[in-house]
């Protein structure tokens, strides 16, 4: 009986190990979205900072503002949509095609709309859920 125990117990040990052993290195090798892959979604307009204002002003816009949207799309386009309230209702006011190329070092944005208006955005920081442009006047901060 003593036996069947000991080998009850190397079996338990070794049932314990194997999956710990079985795991690989490979795991650690899971590739981070690019910050082109990051910024390729639908944002939401969610707060602008004036940094030039004394003291650096920050707005939160209103529940209507935040409807305002980016939709970046891979192929180098952006359709930006504008929200205002009017009468008591959240209204659609314009609807912007614009086209955008990001840098090699993935630090600025250009954006350039239909009359050939081209602003630089400094990328300040994206996440899933986050994204952060810096123009000339103001910050922007978007959310999914």
């Amino acid at each position: 009986m003593k036996s069947l125990f000991k080998n009850y117990k190397l079996v338990l040990v070794a049932l314990l190990i194997v999956p710990l052993a079985a795991c690989s290195s490979d795991d650690d090798s899971i590739n981070e979205p690019t910050v082109t892959e990051l910024i390729i979604q639908k944002w939401y307009y969610y707060k602008l900072e004036d940094p030039n204002a004394t003291p650096p002003a920050e707005v939160i816009l209103s529940d209507c503002k935040q409807n305002n949207s980016l939709h970046i799309f891979d192929d180098g386009t952006i359709e930006d949509k504008s929200f205002n309230l009017y009468n008591d209702e959240c209204q659609l006011t314009n609807v912007h095609n614009l086209t955008y190329e990001i840098d090699e070092n993935n630090q600025y944005m250009t954006v350039v709309d239909d009359n050939d208006y081209t602003q630089q955005l400094e990328i300040i920081s994206v996440t899933s859920n986050s994204l952060v442009l810096a123009g000339e006047d103001a910050i922007l901060h978007f959310k999914r």
